[in-house]
């Protein structure tokens, strides 16, 4: 089991802001498998309804009515996936960050607070960050520049990988 160890850090809006894109754009990817799969649905479902108004067998306002309701949903979903707003910001105070094996502690100026590892669903590791993410959305940010050495980021990937059931981690 790894040591405890401290993290302190500030987190500005910048660089807060582009920790929770990196975390929307990976949601992004997710959504792209569904719109394959939409795509594949429209080819098995409305290319055969397609088939049978050319035969004759059903008017044409029906395929119509079809591709506009899929159209409209696929577009509205798309269109709310790409423009995901990314959160205000909560960065500006210092915040002095505690990692053990119970879990991760902050203490700000502003509050408290003491997330057991329990409450993480999963965990992605970027260039400059590890998003631990919770339930409802909520993402936790750790920049990797508050890690002393490489022994210090050892020990915090050892720590997610042990107590984080899905994390996605670079080494």
């Amino acid at each position: 089991m790894p040591k405890d160890f401290a993290l302190n850090y500030t987190l500005s809006v910048k660089e807060e802001t582009r920790a929770r894109r990196a975390d929307a754009f990976r949601k992004k990817s997710i959504w792209a498998t569904w719109a394959v799969s939409s795509l594949f649905y429209c080819a098995v479902v409305v290319l055969p309804q397609a088939l049978t108004v050319l035969e004759g067998d059903e008017p044409l306002s029906a395929l119509l009515l079809g591709l506009l309701i899929f159209f409209g949903l696929f577009g509205a979903i798309f269109a709310y996936i790409w423009f995901y707003p990314v959160g205000a910001p909560v960065s500006g105070a210092d915040r002095e960050v505690t990692v053990s094996d119970e879990g991760i502690s902050s203490r700000s100026p502003l509050a408290r607070r003491l997330l057991y590892w329990v409450n993480f669903t999963n965990a992605l590791e970027t260039r400059e960050f590890f998003l631990l993410r919770m339930g409802g959305g909520s993402m936790w940010p750790v920049p990797k520049r508050s890690l002393a050495d490489s022994a210090a980021l050892q020990d915090l990937r050892d720590l997610i990988r042990k107590h984080v059931p899905d994390a996605r981690l670079l080494d």
